[in-house]
């Protein structure tokens, strides 16, 4: 079902979704994947307005998977600069103290297209605010990308991550919300298990982008953690840009954990435009985490999933 472009027929497109509570927050069924219902009214619009440029970058995700992460490096390799100086006995000192990834967060900078750009109208402006190449950031799934988008050539980088690690990030996450009341982690991994959380089916998610492989730049959070330097190259390359390998170390150095958690854009109290502290976009930046909460019972379930779900597909998610 198409989402209807004249407003007055908004409500009646929403009470023909299928809805389901889950967490806390209500959810509709869109395109085979669920989504708050406070983000649908955006939605509408960037379905039916948003026209992408073939030199368009969308990142795209599941949530936390690396999506800040990835934003940062897409942003850093788009705007490449000098990183250090070296003194005369030998230690680095920072030349970008005007980086704007120090005084903001990449959220800010890289702007979701259904949550912040389409959140308040459809009459945007994207072309006078956005120098070329333009970026977005989307949590939708492949399915759920309008036809403009798929047929207009830009270009789509997606990462993902182990579903243990991806499960307990957003269960950390979404209690740092004072506006939302806390959700206990048992309940969480019910709806997570049931493909009944924000943005639906998570395995569904990933395999939507797998699929595309052949258009998309898929990555996963454990490859570029074990070998940034070889993927933010390969993500250069795939986005047009040739590096060299002091870009590239550079531009690794720039979107570190330590160098961004510490940053006074992702402090101080700042919040975003859902009332999540952008501190919590930087936990811990760590594999494997899921062991220090999840019950064995849990594991062998969600190991489970994971098995019957990829069996077949040819694509693997760290454990």
């Amino acid at each position: 079902m198409a989402a209807p472009e004249n407003p007055d027929q908004e409500s009646k497109w929403l009470e023909d979704l299928p809805k389901a509570i889950s967490c806390g927050m209500t959810l509709r069924l869109w395109k085979g994947f669920w989504l708050p219902e406070p983000g649908m009214n955006a939605l509408r619009r960037m379905d039916a307005h948003f026209l992408p440029l073939p030199d368009d970058i969308l990142v795209t995700s599941f949530p936390r998977t690396g999506t800040t992460w990835l934003m940062a490096l897409t942003y850093a390799i788009l705007h490449r600069r000098s990183q250090l100086r070296k003194t005369h006995d030998g230690e680095n000192i920072d030349l970008n103290d005007d980086d704007p990834l120090l005084t903001q967060n990449p959220h800010e900078l890289i702007l979701s297209l259904e949550y912040r750009l389409y959140r308040e109208s459809a009459n945007l402006d994207l072309e006078h605010p956005f120098s070329s190449p333009r970026i977005f950031q989307t949590h939708l799934s492949y399915t759920q990308l309008s036809v403009s988008v798929k047929q207009s050539g830009c270009r789509i980088i997606y990462i993902a991550r182990n579903p243990k690690d991806t499960l307990v990030s957003f269960w950390h996450y979404w209690n740092t919300n004072p506006r939302r009341p806390n959700v206990s982690l048992g309940e969480l991994f019910d709806a997570f298990c049931k493909g009944t959380v924000v943005h639906g089916d998570f395995h569904d998610h990933v395999l939507d982008y797998w699929k595309e492989r052949d258009k998309v730049f898929f990555i996963t959070y454990e490859e570029l953690t074990e070998d940034p330097f070889k993927h933010v190259k390969r993500l250069a390359e795939f986005l047009g840009y040739s590096l060299t390998s002091e870009e590239v170390k550079g531009i690794v150095w720039r979107c570190s954990f330590q160098r961004l958690s510490t940053a006074e854009g992702n402090n101080g109290g700042r919040v975003d435009y859902f009332g999540f502290p952008f501190s919590s976009y930087f936990r811990k930046g760590k594999m494997g985490d899921w062991k220090n909460h999840l019950t064995p019972e849990m594991v062998e379930m969600l190991d489970e999933i994971t098995q019957r779900k990829l069996m077949g597909t040819g694509l693997e998610l760290s454990s």
